[in-house]
């Protein structure tokens, strides 16, 4: 037995020795040595630090003297032997953390306990779970809901929807905090269809981060919810048609793309921007009828519906699809020339190169192409033709090499998760004389203004995944060098409480879809000449 006074008189080899013989040996005659060792540091750094590493590499291998640890008289060892138990979801270990739970008067060793349990696979944890669903402090509470949903506990689903309740009140609606937000999450995790119809009804949570978690953890449910969006789909409330469209295309499922199909098909769905959240939708799904629902939008005559309807079908190009193409464009009417517009805005490269093929067809998408003026897409067009083995493709690529878009215009930022809706932007607003960069979403927007740019005017969309538009524009307004650039906000959303948020955010102008091209360079103007 090695006492810490033998201990401190070796030397340091002779300390790292011993040390090693007890990892070796593995009898509870060492771990008792290291307890004392442990709670009598040397001062040394290094062998403080060894002693520590090799207690706790011995403790993990020993459930029983781990467990043991948990009732010994000094705190120190009892917080290891803590975080040892929570690490390795000892079993033995719950009923001795259930009554240390219940007798410990420390507040700080409570905690650890509580922390310890949260890390355990036991269910037998579950009461004092639920009671502590409403403790005074968040992080508590979050903890207790994130195990209550980790262990799917459905008697606590009704308590978990009134805190979601709570969250959306007039008086709470303007911040998601973190029991609300944890509460969503654990919701998300219960299979009970009554938790997930709850999760639906929230679609449209009044807190925009809220929402967003409300989004995720529909989709993390993926096909079992497809069919409770239905009854959504079926009323009147457009807000609620987007965003469960928006839902159902990140889930991706076919099936969820039938019931879009079928809402359509009845008369359902007749506003502009709850079309374009459908194509879009069925643009992440690939099925027969789906490719031939798309096929039939590209009768639209929207701009933006149709570039919609492009972007998706760009992912699903087959014989059938290139050849109605063909067939439409060669009508050479007012709809066909919107169709090889909606193919260069789209950046439809798939469809572009299938349809360069035809001499007659080349010419109309190179007079497309050369009208537009955004760089970035000129080039990427002239490298898709550089690709293309033969004579007309390599002339043409070079025809475009040529092309010099002038710069020094006014910059501005465009965020939207819509590929179809950024590739308008960049075409749009390119033809007005302005430089666009765009983004996926507030998150990338804030990584790009991070990185040093800057802009004359920033647009960014409400609703967006990873992180929302009213989340960025807050974000953003705390850096100084855009405390004052204009921020417009593009946004189908109806309800005033959302206006309002955004506002309080730091949104300079609101723009409503659908809008058209002139309606955007009207906005885009007077947010600019507002702030010269």
């Amino acid at each position: 037995m090695i006492t810490v006074e033998n201990f401190k008189q070796m030397g340091m080899l002779e300390q790292l020795e011993s040390l090693e013989n007890m990892k070796k040996t593995k009898n509870e005659d060492c771990i008792r040595d290291l307890f004392a060792l442990y709670t009598n540091p040397l001062r040394d750094d290094a062998i403080d630090y060894m002693v520590g590493m090799t207690l706790r590499e011995l403790l993990v291998e020993n459930e029983q003297e781990t467990v043991s640890g948990l009732t010994h008289e000094n705190p120190v060892i009892q917080k290891l032997c803590l975080q040892i138990c929570g690490q390795r979801c000892f079993a033995s270990a719950t009923p001795v953390l259930i009554d240390l739970f219940r007798k410990h008067q420390d507040h700080k060793i409570v905690y650890d306990i509580f922390l310890a349990m949260a890390k355990s696979d036991s269910k037998d944890f579950l009461e004092i779970f639920r009671n502590f669903m409403g403790h005074p402090k968040e992080d508590i509470a979050a903890i207790a809901i994130g195990m209550l949903g980790k262990h799917q506990d459905e008697t606590s689903i009704d308590p978990l929807c009134r805190i979601v309740e709570n969250g959306e009140t007039d008086e709470n609606y303007k911040k998601c905090d973190l029991i609300t937000g944890a509460a969503i999450e654990a919701l998300g995790q219960m299979p009970a269809e009554k938790a997930s119809s709850f999760l639906v009804s929230k679609l449209h949570y009044r807190n925009p981060t809220g929402r967003l978690l409300v989004h995720q953890a529909l989709v993390k449910k993926g096909k079992e919810v497809i069919p409770l969006f239905e009854r959504i789909l079926a009323e009147n409330d457009v807000d609620q048609k987007i965003m469960a469209a928006n839902v159902l295309g990140l889930i991706g499922d076919k099936k969820g793309g039938e019931i879009l199909i079928l809402a359509m098909d009845k008369g359902a769905i007749k506003d502009l921007n709850v079309k374009y959240a459908v194509y879009e939708a069925i643009g992440h799904m690939q099925f027969m009828k789906g490719t031939i629902f798309l096929m039939d939008g590209l009768l639209e005559q929207d701009p933006l519906l149709l570039t919609a309807v492009m972007t998706a079908l760009d992912s699903q190009v087959n014989p059938g699809v290139t050849k109605k193409l063909m067939e439409m464009i060669r009508k050479k009417d007012p709809q066909s020339q919107g169709l090889v517009r909606a193919i260069v805005t789209a950046k439809a490269m798939n469809i572009f190169e299938i349809l360069y093929q035809e001499p007659d067809l080349s010419r109309l998408l190179m007079e497309s192409v050369l009208a537009v003026k955004d760089q970035n897409r000129i080039d990427a067009f002239r490298e898709k033709l550089e690709t293309i083995d033969s004579v007309d493709a390599k002339k043409d690529a070079k025809t475009l090499s040529e092309v010099t878009v002038a710069k020094g215009g006014k910059r501005i930022l465009a965020a939207d998760d819509s590929k179809a809706m950024l590739a308008f932007y960049q075409t749009a607003i390119s033809g007005f004389g302005y430089e666009v960069v765009t983004a996926e979403n507030g998150k990338a927007a804030l990584d790009i203004l991070t990185q040093g740019e800057t802009f004359d005017l920033i647009l960014t969309d409400m609703n967006m995944p990873v992180m929302d538009g009213i989340e960025f524009t807050r974000l953003a307004r705390k850096q100084p060098e855009f405390r004052d650039t204009p921020i417009v906000m593009i946004s189908t959303e109806s309800e005033m409480s959302q206006i309002e948020l955004a506002k309080e955010a730091g949104v300079d102008g609101f723009l409503n879809k659908p809008f058209t091209q002139d309606k955007l360079l009207e906005t885009i103007k007077k947010a600019i000449e507002a702030n010269p």
